[in-house]
């Protein structure tokens, strides 16, 4: 690829916008992103100048610009600059310029790189906003003034602020080392910094630090500015110093509520795909180590074959790798674990093991620990009770899935042992279906013997009731029987040879007394063409004509029924 249309691909596509312009401030060249932040076709780019994009005000400022440029003044860093779009709407961009020069060196322009800065701009504005109000709502509050010789190293100090620090007038000799002494000795760097770096050129300097007052800890904000002498030599600075410890309790509040929050979601997202605990511990881990300087989470579960005891989890060779390397943190961390399982509540130690300030805390289903989980971390512990809320939190997370993981396997057992049980029942029902049918056949075969002797009418009609109950019985025992082989996988269907007609006659003696009783005309015939013998299983085909024909008798008020066979 040709390196011209390269660069000028590149340039083209570039999400920021690259104008150039002659030391007039005419178009030299615009790339599209130009045209897009100033709501204008590329084509009318060609003839328009910086000016064009500046309302009265930032066309003054741009001429004088020009000016000092001329001078050989340039911009060492970005400016802020307001546009105004061809619709009328303003936009606030980020230019950060560049001189360019041909081969003899001669200036022919300068380049501008600019970037859309409204929404930064926005954010700024918000955050300006919210500081203006925090000013307001800090109104109230001691503000102490201060001026300090920097020559004679003296500093004078309003009442106020002598009460601000909770420190005698008397006390205080004037000299910044004295003042430094006051300030946190974590923080005193800080401060430190800013003087250095005020007195270097920046001329300015604001920080917040922690003071010690009266055995407490209070944050206190500091601002000043420092005065240069004709020379440039500083000589004086003035300043304030305002008690911002409520509203830096807030933001740190805020944060760890943040924190708190974010780290609870994503637990809780783990959680709800997690099936058991060891699954959620996978994936819990790299969650709780995101918060803070936790750099260590370990798991212990119950030691099935020590009562009393803990077994440590390894959840991949990486980490147990790891664990072997560092027996004695390991040997701390087990201790740890061993007493909040005893304690069966959260336990602390910043101590003993330096460098890793640990926390153990349970896992609890009801009243049984199922796991004991212990966080180190890399720095002391901070902010204990925002700390002790989000271990509980997480905690109950953990019960949470190791409860659904004991409802879940006490299900399964139980529908293992249902399943059993039915498998036990269906086989007993399956092997017993011989001996079942074999003394309701011997009923039936006895009562058909008793009815070709000679009986008076009423031992007749007893008798062809037995028949027919039994009958009756016998098709409810095959039903019940069929279906528990079915269940079992046990039902096989015969192949064998017999007589069709006989099965006919069975099935009509079975129906004949239903549908005498409702008036119902019963036929059951086979047509002369069909065969004598047939081959199949001559009792399920009793049962099948049995159902259809007592289903017919059942649901017909009035008429006739017929069971015909016929030969195709």
């Amino acid at each position: 690829m040709d390196l011209g249309t390269l660069y000028r691909d590149i340039v083209e596509t570039s999400q920021d916008g690259i104008w150039v312009i002659d030391p007039r401030g005419r178009t030299l060249y615009a790339n599209r992103r130009i045209a897009e932040l100033l709501g204008r076709e590329p084509e009318e780019l060609e003839h328009l100048t910086a000016f064009d994009a500046l309302d009265e005000e930032g066309r003054r400022q741009f001429a004088e610009h020009l000016r000092e440029l001329a001078r050989g003044e340039m911009n060492p860093q970005e400016v802020e600059c307001l546009w105004v779009r061809k619709d009328g709407r303003q936009l606030w961009v980020l230019v950060r310029e560049t001189p360019l020069y041909d081969e003899q060196g001669n200036l022919q322009g300068y380049l501008h790189r600019v970037s859309d800065y409204s929404e930064r701009r926005r954010l700024f504005d918000e955050l300006r906003s919210s500081r203006e109000l925090l000013a307001e709502a800090q109104r109230i509050a001691k503000v102490g003034s201060w001026d300090w010789d920097i020559t004679r190293d003296v500093i004078t100090a309003s009442d106020e602020l002598y009460a601000l620090y909770g420190i005698p007038r008397d006390s205080f000799d004037g000299s910044y080392a004295t003042f430094l002494e006051v300030v946190h000795p974590e923080d005193r760097y800080v401060v430190e910094e800013a003087i250095v770096g005020a007195l270097a050129g920046s001329d300015t300097f604001d920080f917040e630090v922690r003071i010690l007052r009266d055995g407490d800890v209070a944050w206190m904000r500091g601002r000043g500015e420092v005065f240069r002498d004709a020379q440039g030599v500083p000589v004086r600075a003035q300043g304030t110093h305002q008690d911002v410890t409520d509203a830096k309790e807030s933001e740190l509040a805020l944060r760890d509520l943040v924190a708190q929050n974010t780290l609870m979601q994503l637990l809780a997202s783990a959680a709800n795909e997690a099936e058991t605990l060891i699954d959620l511990l996978r994936v819990a881990q790299p969650v709780l180590l995101q918060h803070d300087d936790w750099v260590r989470a370990r798991g212990y579960v119950p030691d099935p074959e020590r009562p009393g005891e803990l077994l440590q989890l390894h959840l991949d060779r990486e980490e147990r790798d790891a664990d072997d390397a560092q027996p004695e943190l390991v040997a701390f961390e087990r201790g740890l674990a061993q007493r909040a399982w005893c304690a069966r509540r959260q336990v602390w130690d910043e101590t003993s093991h330096p460098g890793r300030p640990s926390i153990a805390f349970p896992v609890t289903v009801g009243a049984e620990i199922v796991a004991v989980l212990v966080i180190s971390a890399d720095e002391p512990f901070e902010r204990h009770e925002m700390i002790r809320r989000m271990v509980d939190e997480a905690a109950a997370q953990l019960g949470r899935v190791a409860e659904r993981e004991r409802a879940a396997n006490e299900l399964a057992a139980a529908r293992d042992a249902a399943m059993e049980a039915s498998r036990q029942k269906s086989e007993f029902l399956a092997t017993m279906s011989h001996e079942i049918r074999t003394p309701l056949n011997g009923v039936i075969g006895l009562t058909d013997l008793l009815l070709r002797t000679r009986l008076d009418p009423d031992q007749l009609r007893l008798a062809s009731g037995v028949q027919v109950a039994s009958r009756a019985l016998l098709s409810i025992i095959n039903d019940v029987l069929d279906f528990s082989k079915i269940e079992a996988g046990k039902l096989e269907l015969e192949q064998v040879d017999f007589e069709l007609r006989p099965v006919f006659d069975q099935v009509a003696g079975v129906l004949a007394e239903t549908a005498r009783a409702k008036n119902l005309e019963l036929s059951v015939s086979c047509h002369p063409e069909v065969p004598e013998v047939l081959t199949g299983d001559p009792t399920r085909l009793s049962q099948v004509l049995t159902n259809l024909g007592s289903n017919a008798v059942k649901f017909t008020e009035e008429g006739e029924v017929h069971i015909r066979a016929t030969a195709d």
